[in-house]
């Protein structure tokens, strides 16, 4: 997803999205260790910025990830695959997008998670955005410290 979402796209006049990234829309090649997205019949409204649209597909991939995977080993798979992605104005705009919304969005949200339980739903979304904020908080503490100890260094070279 990573590398996908760096290809230029003349349609978005600016970076490429999928718009449906669902597992069944990766096909993963054993012989060449290779994934290749499939599918490219829905896409992204050309108004959202690349950050919104690249946002959502990781958020389409988790809600599907959700309704196959285990509870116990849902956080670990979620936060592998977005710190993987690693981009992190994206992942800060995938946060916002975690709450389990109501109403019409919210079924949406059942259908795309193969109808877990709204409280299952919550808890796991839940739990995987308090684990990215505290990733994107850390990230931040260290290129904060990077930035004081270059700007220190540059300091003591002109003292």
């Amino acid at each position: 997803m990573r590398r996908v979402h760096t290809l230029r796209c003349d349609e978005f006049g600016g970076l490429w999205s999928h718009g449906d990234p669902h597992i069944g829309n990766v096909v993963y090649d054993e012989v060449s260790d290779c994934a290749r997205l499939i599918d490219f019949e829905i896409i992204h409204d050309r108004t959202l910025y690349a950050v919104e649209r690249h946002a959502d597909d990781l958020l389409v991939f988790l809600q599907d990830l959700v309704g196959r995977v285990p509870a116990g080993k849902w956080l670990p798979l979620a936060f592998c695959f977005v710190e993987a992605y690693g981009r992190t104005e994206v992942i800060a705009e995938l946060t916002k997008r975690l709450i389990v919304p109501r109403g019409l969005a919210g079924v949406w949200w059942k259908l795309r998670t193969e109808y877990l339980d709204r409280r299952e739903l919550v808890r796991r979304f839940d739990a995987l955005r308090r684990t990215l904020c505290n990733h994107l908080a850390d990230r931040n503490v260290v290129r904060q410290r990077r930035s004081f100890e270059s700007s220190e260094e540059q300091w003591l070279k002109t003292a």
